[in-house]
């Protein structure tokens, strides 16, 4: 069930989105249903047992149990909306001053903060996406960043590096920079493509800096990636080779 006031995904059998607290109108008209069928059947089953003398006075009581019922049913219905209708509005206004927040920091730059918001709130659902995707793609990129730097750091120990030792971090980088690419594919349908773009040029610096891959070598192997060692150990080679000549060549003079 998708909530058609904040985009959350829940199930159907709930009364209430869990995100934001709106009715789930499809629910709601279920259950109103299978009450007044249920009351139905009751007062056929009453009709069809009962004593023909008493008939009369017998469809006199059902008469008014109806109206009694259907009065109680409005009562409650109403009261339900009105209950149903504040959360609604509530959980818009915050929605509203969740949305204000992640602007700001959006604009700003702020993505750390962006990222810790999204966290401390567990905001979910399309309404959001826009934030959400330039969140997790620069939160996995400051995770990515240390073992990258790491990379670099194991030729300064060892004086050299093998493909095998450098293949699952030049992976990680390139499975981040394929969601980007997806998104580019889709044509950045919730309106972030400059700030996803500005993550992807970072995974492109580092990755140049680091293994000395040429920019057209990285938009190649992330435009065919495949999350498999084996597939991704030729350009593995190609940075090795690079990096230890250039060490080499460094020491030497």
């Amino acid at each position: 069930m998708i909530c058609k006031n904040c985009g959350g995904t829940y199930e159907e059998t709930q009364d209430l989105c869990p995100y934001c607290g709106a009715e789930n109108e499809k629910r709601a008209r279920m259950v109103q249903k299978e009450y007044i069928e249920h009351r139905k059947d009751e007062i056929e089953e009453f009709q069809n047992n009962a004593p023909k003398k008493k008939a009369k006075r017998i469809s006199d009581r059902v008469a008014i149990l109806c109206v009694i019922v259907v009065v109680v049913f409005l009562g409650v219905a109403a009261g339900t909306w009105v209950v149903s209708r504040k959360k609604s509005e509530q959980a818009l206004g915050q929605q509203m001053e969740q949305l204000n927040v992640l602007e700001t920091y959006y604009q700003n730059k702020e993505y750390d903060q962006l990222a810790e918001y999204i966290r401390e709130h567990q905001i979910y659902g399309i309404s959001y996406r826009k934030y959400t995707e330039i969140a997790d793609l620069f939160r996995a990129y400051k995770r990515k960043l240390p073992d990258l730097e790491m990379c670099r750091e194991r030729l300064y120990i060892y004086g050299s590096v093998k493909p095998e030792e450098i293949v699952w971090d030049m992976i990680s980088a390139f499975s981040e920079m394929q969601k980007i690419d997806q998104m580019k594919q889709n044509d950045f349908i919730y309106g972030n493509e400059a700030e996803a773009m500005e993550i992807w040029n970072l995974y492109t610096d580092k990755m140049t800096e680091v293994f000395l891959l040429t920019e057209e070598e990285i938009e190649e192997k992330v435009s065919e990636f495949e999350s498999d060692e084996d597939k991704n150990m030729d350009i593995a080679k190609i940075a090795a080779k690079r990096m230890n000549e250039a060490y080499r060549q460094e020491q030497e003079t």
